[in-house]
């Protein structure tokens, strides 16, 4: 049987010899809303849950109230192979956005044995007849920004999806405020009672 979040924390507490204020303090909460998890009034959002179950080290599952190993730590392969995971899915998404844009790359090893045993790396992107190479730093970088550019961009789409979407709320709000019953209201009475509503100095 599924135990409750707030039985987990008092669990957790109890386990690495912590009290309530510890979370408070390390996890910037406050106290009432620490105490409505604990009793149950409320259930945290995952990113406090996530926050939670770092500062208590145990797994965000076990502390959700599921049947799993409450220990948060893996096992060195297991580590790994989260790690390579993310590697290869960034990898993966940056590949499929290069090819939507008609760019192909492939790494390319240098063999210059006058200088090294050791031959360069590099990158070679390529589009029709145009064609450059980067380091593998400058690769990785590339990797990196392109994810947080996309990252950014859809933070600021969402954020303007809810902004339109109050505003629209509250148009239709104020026209049903103001729209008039006694009398059959016009587009141009419609658009005077918007302007006055939308004059700063009225």
């Amino acid at each position: 049987m599924k135990k409750e979040i707030g039985d987990r924390i008092k669990e957790a507490l109890e386990i690495r010899n912590m009290i309530q204020a510890d979370l408070v303090e390390k996890g910037k909460f406050d106290k009432g809303q620490l105490s409505s998890w604990i009793s149950g009034k409320y259930r945290p959002r995952q990113n406090n849950i996530a926050l939670l179950a770092e500062i208590l080290d145990v797994s965000e599952g076990w502390l959700m109230g599921y049947d799993v190993q409450m220990n948060s730590k893996l096992s060195p392969d297991e580590a790994w192979d989260k790690e390579s995971q993310k590697v290869i899915d960034k990898v993966y998404a940056f590949d499929c956005q290069l090819k939507a844009l008609g760019w192909e790359y492939k790494v390319v090893a240098e063999d210059d044995s006058s200088t090294s045993d050791i031959p360069d790396v590099y990158v070679l992107f390529t589009k029709g007849e145009n064609s450059f190479k980067v380091s593998g730093n400058d690769y990785d970088t590339l990797i990196n920004d392109t994810q947080e550019f996309i990252k950014k961009r859809l933070q600021k789409l969402l954020q303007k999806s809810i902004q339109d979407m109050f505003a629209d709320k509250d148009h239709l709000l104020l026209n049903a405020a103001h729209e008039r019953t006694d009398i059959e209201v016009t587009d141009e009475m419609r658009k005077h009672d918007d302007d006055i509503m939308d004059d700063e100095n009225f």
